[in-house]
């Protein structure tokens, strides 16, 4: 993207505001995790908790942080670039997240499973450290059947109206993302 997500301009609002906004009226706490050169303007009443360093590259990094903050909660993951995420949705996945039995529970869109907004468990630290550890990055591996609920693209939009889980993560993507607003 050629620019730090959290800090893109849509609308107005930074995709940081835009998520945290979402997030506002449903959790009762909203936290940041930033790398750990930090730089982040932070909407009032978030927290941030920072990354440890490591040379590697990968949204995993900022999940085992947030886990780690988190301990034995559960917790919902939402990465910025999803800039048209709704306080309905959240609410939705959370919802049915904090009912289930599942480690993690994670929506389907666009045809992928969208693991970084996703409700975890705690308990998925040690398989997500051991994961690290033989240098799997990927956090589609984490959703594995036996402990991950996934929440069919199908009754999503059925429910809930536009993509507010339009991931964005190209200048195409951002570009298409502006005409839908």
């Amino acid at each position: 993207m050629g620019q730090a997500k959290a800090g893109i301009r849509l609308a107005g609002r930074t995709f940081l505001e835009r998520v945290s906004d979402a997030a506002r009226p449903v959790f009762d706490e909203i936290v940041a995790v930033a790398r750990a050169e930090g730089g982040e303007e932070l909407p009032e009443g978030t927290r941030i908790i920072f990354e440890s360093p490591h040379p590697e590259e990968g949204p995993v990094f900022g999940l085992i942080r947030a886990l780690e903050d988190a301990g034995e909660r559960k917790a919902w993951i939402s990465a910025v670039d999803y800039p048209l995420l709704t306080p309905d949705l959240l609410r939705f996945l959370a919802g049915r997240f904090e009912s289930s039995s599942s480690l993690a529970l994670v929506p389907r869109w666009n045809d992928r499973v969208q693991m970084l907004c996703a409700g975890y468990s705690g308990a998925m630290l040690p398989m997500i450290l051991g994961r690290i550890s033989i240098r799997r990055y990927d956090l589609r591996g984490v959703a594995d059947p036996q402990w991950t609920t996934i929440v069919d693209e199908s009754e999503l939009r059925r429910i809930f109206a536009g993509e507010p889980l339009r991931n964005v993560n190209t200048p195409e993507d951002l570009e298409e993302v502006r005409r839908m607003v």
